[in-house]
């Protein structure tokens, strides 16, 4: 029977999932909601399992599944992640694999790494994380409600701040606070609580293609709130290189929605990085981060 590995992208915002053969050949994809884990009653949920376990239904009558690696956003929080490998082992009877969302993205850009590499992710959510001499480094990735920046969803925390701060100093609002507010009915800074509480994160990330749009027709508000998020990533990329003591040179790539479409972020964050001393070379493959998985796999002899 031929062999398959099935890998699985669980993102901030969606889920891949896709089945390869050891030549890495496709021939199995889907997509699903949110992958992050949430939290309820003090233990990590994963909403994307019956998408796996569907995966998995339909490719083993053909094929020997070899391993179902997994890179979860936000897999961090999961206090015990050996027992939920074994919990989804059980669950679809093929071995399992959990790694942070972050490292398949490395994997992604130029298959199993071997030079100094550093990666930006920036979708829903951000991280940066860092290659050289086989070991990783992870910046950032601590979540919204610590330390995160230059993500879609900071981008929109920032706005909204700026609003309420606004208020609270008895300040004129701009045209592009004003407009936000118009266009989601919003009619006193209250209104913020229910506005954003009863959204989950993804749903808050994508207010930021306002911002981006506002940006495209020169607002200056736009563009300075989104050249910030430039800066705060470039900052967890210049962190890395030091941690990592890295030459000036070394490859740079960049997963997510956020980073690689967005106008002004990836701009102002290379000529963060060019004032540093910093000579990145960047990675111009547009692999989908899902490959990442299957290199990842295949490093560990598992396809």
């Amino acid at each position: 029977m031929k062999k398959i590995m099935i890998a699985v992208d669980a993102g901030g915002s969606k889920t891949k999932v896709c089945g390869f053969l050891p030549n890495a050949t496709k021939v199995y994809e889907s997509l699903g909601g949110p992958g992050a884990p949430l939290v309820l009653a003090g233990e990590p949920q994963f909403l994307f399992y019956e998408q796996v376990k569907q995966a998995v239904t339909s490719l083993q009558e053909d094929y020997e599944i070899t391993i179902v690696q997994l890179g979860i956003s936000g897999l961090g929080i999961v206090p015990d992640v050996p027992k939920q490998e074994a919990a989804l082992s059980q669950y679809l009877g093929v071995p399992v694999s959990m790694v942070n969302d972050a490292l398949i993205g490395l994997y992604s850009l130029l298959g199993i790494p071997k030079a100094e590499t550093i990666l930006v992710v920036a979708g829903t959510g951000s991280s940066v994380i860092g290659f050289k001499d086989g070991k990783t480094l992870l910046m950032g990735g601590f979540g919204h409600l610590l330390t995160e920046k230059g993500s879609a969803f900071t981008l929109v925390k920032t706005l909204i701040s700026q609003i309420i701060e606004k208020y609270e100093q008895r300040l004129p609002f701009t045209r592009l606070e004003k407009r936000f507010m118009e266009l989601n009915g919003i009619s006193s800074v209250y209104d913020f609580k229910p506005f954003v509480y009863l959204k989950n994160k993804a749903k808050m990330a994508d207010y930021a293609k306002f911002i981006s749009a506002e940006a495209s027709n020169n607002d200056p508000d736009a563009i300075k709130i989104l050249k910030q998020a430039g800066k705060d990533l470039a900052y967890f990329v210049i962190k890395t290189h030091q941690h990592l003591n890295m030459q000036a040179s070394f490859w740079l790539g960049f997963r997510g929605s956020f980073i690689q479409n967005a106008l002004f972020v990836k701009e102002e964050l290379m000529s963060c990085l060019k004032n540093d001393g910093l000579k990145p070379r960047l990675v111009e493959e547009e692999n989908d981060s899902v490959i990442g998985a299957y290199y990842l796999a295949k490093q560990k002899g598992l396809i």
